[in-house]
């Protein structure tokens, strides 16, 4: 297992950062927080699972949920371009 800790910068949020766990079965588990373009801070969690496609790409399988608000919880795939 190996540690994950990086600084986050994006369009929709001002600031923020990941931590996590990378295990060696192709998963990664992840806590987040960021300070968003409304400057409300929004924290959550994801599971994520990588592969390689066809073509090479890497692709994150995501399922993740906010742990603040209304806890909404969602699917998101990732396609390295």
């Amino acid at each position: 297992m190996k540690l994950l800790l990086r600084p986050i910068l994006g369009v929709v949020f001002l600031q923020g950062q990941i931590i996590g766990k990378i295990f060696s079965d192709n998963h990664l588990e992840f806590s987040y927080q960021h300070i968003n373009i409304d400057k409300e801070i929004m924290t959550g969690i994801c599971k994520s699972y990588f592969e390689i496609n066809e073509n090479g790409k890497l692709v994150l399988n995501e399922f993740w949920q906010w742990t603040c608000k209304d806890k909404s919880k969602g699917q998101s795939t990732i396609i390295e371009i």
